[in-house]
């Protein structure tokens, strides 16, 4: 096979001659449209491997004009240092991959302005959709690229404006409660510690946590439920009393979320305290 210069780029042309075959057909093989053409794998095979070879690489732009397709896909996503978001972005690569697409994930930090100024860039670069995770405001986004005509699809949060996929916070928070009031000796009402009172999945473990313990008979009185951010000011300046004498029931809570911890809580660092070494998160619920 004959190497093309080194200082000469690599043309769809030279790959052609290369490989005994049509422009056309190469071209249909690096776009992953050589089936429609009914172009045989062995062939497609060889193509690609002479285009590895040659050190060829398609020209985006040039191939976006000519398919009105980028296959690139992009993700909007609150936070990188939660595993929980971590985990679905390590998915989301994964998933994007295997279906020929190239994934763009950017972090939001929850700041609605962000979020917009990230899904507009996105957009120039046209993307063949969007992915909202964990976004402020979804419908904000699903308006944007509704406008753009490309598809969004809210996940972790639900928004009115496109599909939404979420998790089932109100029956794992129920089950969840349900198990540590069965295992509470006390027969007293547990706390509701932790998230966001205005984020929706905070509502809806808070409201999965209070019908466990209506099924119980218990009523959970409001100094019980604490619905904020622990690594926030407020969290830590409020935090203090929920370990006082007359909460020790709290320690026992926080050990049985022990599994389901996100990062050391500051109530666990109080000096000379039996819940040290507890571990919480900013989402126990």
């Amino acid at each position: 096979m004959t190497e093309i210069g080194k200082n000469k780029k690599t043309t769809i042309y030279d790959l052609a001659a290369l490989s005994g075959v049509s422009a056309s057909a190469v071209s249909a093989i690096l776009n992953g449209s050589w089936k429609k053409r009914r172009i045989s794998a062995s062939l497609a095979e060889k193509v690609t491997r002479i285009a590895e070879e040659q050190g060829y690489a398609v020209n985006r732009q040039a191939s976006l004009l000519r398919s009105a397709r980028s296959k690139t896909i992009g993700m909007i996503v609150p936070k990188y240092d939660n595993r929980y978001f971590g985990s679905i972005v390590e998915k989301f690569e994964e998933m994007a991959r295997e279906r020929g697409l190239f994934p763009v994930i950017t972090c939001t930090r929850r700041d609605p302005a962000l979020e917009a100024e990230a899904a507009k860039t996105m957009l120039s670069w046209q993307v063949d959709c969007m992915i909202v995770t964990g976004a402020t405001d979804p419908d904000k986004i699903a308006e944007i690229c509704a406008n753009a005509g490309v598809p969004a699809l809210n996940l972790d949060l639900p928004g009115s404006r496109a599909p939404s996929v979420i998790s089932a916070n109100f029956d794992g928070a129920r089950a969840l409660t349900r198990q540590l009031l069965h295992n509470n000796p006390a027969n007293a009402p547990l706390l509701f510690i932790g998230g966001r009172g205005s984020d929706h999945n905070t509502r809806e473990r808070l409201r999965g946590f209070l019908a466990a313990h209506q099924e119980a008979g218990l009523t959970v009185p409001e100094t019980h439920i604490f619905a904020v951010r622990l690594s926030g000011g407020k969290g830590r300046s409020g935090a203090g009393g929920l370990f006082s004498p007359q909460r020790r029931r709290a320690e026992r809570f926080f050990r049985q979320l022990h599994h389901f911890a996100g990062r050391r809580s500051p109530l666990s660092q109080r000096p000379g305290h039996a819940a040290r070494g507890a571990a919480a998160g900013d989402r126990l619920f």
